[in-house]
Formats: structure tokens, C-alpha cells, sequence
């Protein structure tokens, strides 16, 4: 039986992009746009577990989880946080209001499903992610561009650009591993987007189209290449 998820948040298209990601984990997702929607629905629905965002306006996550702790019906259900910032205040906050655990939004995609599993008692393999230095071609609906890719997974990418690219925005990216001819291509969706070295932006996303051959390819090189060391790709050209 799939468990079952409650996760809330104000801004549509993270809640979205969350929410999805969830779901393409196996996970039953009920998504919320405010705390008090959070409230009525997990009276409702008793979900297993309860995701909820620190920023909520009016009815922040902290306040959501203490009322969810304080209910007779729902304070044995589980709650994660999750923040975009991450600070001993936050988590003290968090701790106090009875949450089982806090996510950084910075740990990624991954991070929020590892917090879930964990929470949830289920198995969670991670993912295999290997350091690179790869060259990308890339396009969005306003500009196309090149970037270097810092980090893939078999969930997706971190890249460095020069320019930001807004949150939500799907990419079409190409490149090609070592000793593969046939250019990789897919589409990829920003998540989190922040400023990096050198006057340069660390833009993380997650891979939203990518074709059956391209990512059993993808999973051969992840499993073929856990190193500590960089490896160096280039653009198919």
C-alpha cells in the first residue's frame, strides 16, 4: 500500500515540482497551498506523513506543526519542515513546534526524499551522484548558453552558469559521456538556483524528460565512475 503524503506550501510551482517528485517516488500526494488548508485536509485524509513549508505566510509551518502535535487525532502523525535557509534559530523553532525532522531546501530533491523515507521507516537508496566537469549545451525559452556541470545523479544535475535561470524553468540540455558517440539529451526543470563562485550561479535541477536509452547509459556511467575524483566530459558537437 503506497503511504501517504501531505505536503503544503504558498508557492505554487515549488509545491508542484515537490509534489511530483514524490509522486514519481511511489508516494500518495496530497498538496496544499496554505497551513490551514494543511489542517482541514490532514483531518481528512490522515496521512502518514505531513511536509510542511517554514515561510507559509499567515499560518507559518511551525504554527501548522504545533496545532498538528497539540490534536488528538493527528499529533501521532509525523511532520517534516522544510526551509530554504538553514540556521541553528530555524531548527530550534522547528524542534520546539514538535516536528520530526527539518530539510534544507539545498540539499535538493534527494534530500527531501531521503528526510521523507527516513521518516516514513521505508527504504531509501540514494542516489548515485559523481563529481564531474561537464561541458552542456543548453537552451531555455529566452536563451540558449553553455555551462559546466558540477554534480550528476540519475535525478539530475548541478550546473554553473553565468547568468541565473529562474526557478521552474524547464532547459533542454545535451552532452555526451566518455566512450558513448550518441549525444545525451533531455530536459531538465531548475529547482533552486543561487549564486556560486566567481561571480557565477549554482543552478540545480532535476531531469524532467529524458529518453529509456539515455538514462540506462546515465546509470552505467554513475555505477561505473563513484570516485572522489572529477570527471571530465565534453559537449557532443
Amino acid at each position: 500500500m503506497k503511504r501517504r503524503v501531505l505536503i503544503a506550501n504558498d508557492v505554487k510551482l515549488t509545491l508542484e515540482l515537490e509534489s511530483s517528485f514524490l509522486q514519481r517516488e511511489g508516494f500518495t500526494v496530497h498538496s496544499v497551498g496554505s497551513g490551514r488548508e494543511a489542517l482541514e485536509i490532514a483531518r481528512k485524509v490522515k496521512p502518514d506523513l505531513i511536509v510542511l513549508d517554514y515561510d507559509m505566510p499567515l499560518l507559518p509551518g511551525v504554527e501548522v506543526c504545533s496545532a498538528i502535535c497539540a490534536d488528538a487525532d493527528l499529533s501521532g502523525t509525523p511532520v517534516l519542515i522544510v526551509c530554504d535557509q538553514d540556521t541553528a534559530s530555524i531548527r530550534e523553532r522547528c524542534r520546539k513546534a514538535g516536528c520530526k525532522g527539518f530539510v534544507s531546501r539545498t540539499s535538493g530533491a534527494d534530500g527531501l526524499l531521503k528526510a521523507v523515507a527516513e521518516a516514513l521507516k521505508v527504504g531509501f537508496r540514494e542516489r548515485n551522484r559523481v563529481p564531474v566537469n561537464l561541458q552542456i549545451q543548453a537552451g531555455a525559452h529566452y536563451q540558449n548558453f553553455m555551462a559546466m556541470a558540477r554534480d550528476l545523479s540519475a535525478g539530475g544535475l548541478q550546473i554553473e552558469t553565468p547568468e541565473p535561470i529562474d526557478v521552474g524553468l524547464p532547459v533542454v540540455v545535451q552532452f555526451r559521456l566518455p566512450e558513448h558517440k550518441k549525444a545525451i539529451m533531455a530536459t531538465i526543470r531548475v529547482t533552486r538556483c543561487s549564486p556560486g563562485p566567481e561571480n557565477n550561479f549554482l543552478v540545480a535541477a532535476c531531469f524532467e524528460s529524458i529518453d529509456s536509452e539515455a538514462r540506462q547509459l546515465l546509470e552505467e556511467f554513475l555505477e561505473k565512475n563513484q570516485s572522489p575524483a572529477s570527471i571530465a566530459l565534453q559537449l557532443d558537437r
